[in-house]
């Protein structure tokens, strides 16, 4: 499936993809209890689901700083209602935004600087608010893309074709040399396709071994080329 016109930009997913999520039942469970507020972990993870049920739903009206702080509020009052126990509105926005501080993927930077060296474009096109850019600087990955588009400033999210043209006309790309790397066979994979663009699958953990267009690794990726 990936024969044709080579590879020369990336369209890159953002979580599960380039970052994940460490422990946020146990972040967020021990900073309410630094702070007073003692639930069990089944409460703090059904909290948080709720909360990142309600961002997923919302989050496209973070399209501006002031939105994202407004989102931000909001998913803490989802939170905290699902609480036994709570702490203040303000605390629990700040101890929500940093339990759920993503974290790179080993390979992550590695991978990224290869494919730069290789000359490939990369995006990052993830269903996001406008928020990604800082965080990826933070980490470290910013330098390592050419762009970053998200949901938010376009308006729709992934599977739908007008993220991924957004994501090829923020580098001037054309479809037959794009492939998009994702880890969601919906969003990404389906999506990519819908659009014109090549796809693998990142099967990290290996979920899918009959699938013939999947990599184990990012660092994969400089073998399709």
């Amino acid at each position: 499936m990936y024969q044709g016109a080579p590879v020369t930009t990336l369209l890159c997913d953002a979580m599960g993809t380039l970052v994940h999520l460490t422990d946020p039942v146990r972040a967020l469970g021990e900073a309410l209890i630094a702070r007073g507020a003692h639930n069990s972990a089944e409460v703090v993870a059904n909290a948080l689901r709720a909360e990142i049920a309600f961002y997923r739903a919302h989050h496209l009206r973070g399209s501006t700083p002031a939105g994202v702080a407004e989102l931000r509020a909001e998913c803490a009052d989802v939170c905290s209602a699902h609480l036994t126990q709570t702490v203040r509105h303000e605390d629990l926005v700040a101890i929500l935004v940093e339990a759920l501080a993503v974290v790179v993927y080993p390979d992550v930077h590695a991978a990224l600087w290869d494919l730069r060296q290789a000359g490939v474009t990369i995006v990052v096109v993830s269903d996001w608010d406008v928020s990604l850019g800082a965080q990826l600087r933070a980490l470290g990955v910013a330098d390592l893309v050419d762009a970053v588009v998200v949901s938010a400033d376009i308006g729709v999210t992934k599977p739908d074709q007008q993220l991924f043209h957004a994501a090829l006309r923020a580098v001037d790309a054309l479809p037959d040399g794009a492939m998009c790397c994702g880890d969601d066979l919906i969003r990404d994979v389906a999506g990519a396709h819908g659009s014109g663009i090549r796809a693998v699958l990142l099967d990290r953990d290996g979920r899918f071994p009959e699938r013939t267009d999947t990599v184990r690794s990012l660092a994969e990726i400089i073998e399709l080329r």
